[in-house]
């Protein structure tokens, strides 16, 4: 009997091992994501600035070519394309806000599943001794 329980004690051991050993891969990969996921956002953003100085230098040349560079409308076009190009990136923000969340929402949760693997395999162990 006791050569039983020893058995069942180092099942319980390279259980919660491998529990642990998931766990740490499942937060090795939420933070490859998040690396990915900030690069990504990182690259939107200067896409929209680059669009929006391009779009500004555009209405320029076009406001000149007319002899209107000054006029209030081409500038109030600027300022339009300014103002959209910041909505853009608060929205990108946000998301990236949300995405964050839900990532650490997993961590969360992988941590908890690991918690009950371990559980699990200490209360199997001690319901066999």
């Amino acid at each position: 009997m006791p050569v039983a329980v020893a058995v069942i004690a180092v099942a319980a051991v390279v259980g919660a091992g491998a529990a642990i050993e998931q766990s740490r891969q499942a937060k090795a990969a939420n933070k490859q994501a998040r690396k990915i996921e900030n690069a990504r956002a990182f690259r939107e953003r200067v896409d929209a600035v680059r669009a929006q100085r391009a779009a500004q230098g555009t209405l320029e040349a076009q406001g000149a070519a007319s002899s209107g560079a000054g006029s209030s409308a081409v500038q109030g076009v600027i300022a339009s394309v300014g103002s959209i190009t910041a909505s853009s990136i608060s929205f990108i923000d946000q998301i990236d806000a949300l995405s964050a969340k839900r990532l650490r929402a997993q961590e969360r949760a992988d941590r908890a599943g690991t918690i009950g693997q371990i559980a699990s395999v200490i209360g199997s162990a001690a319901g066999a001794a």
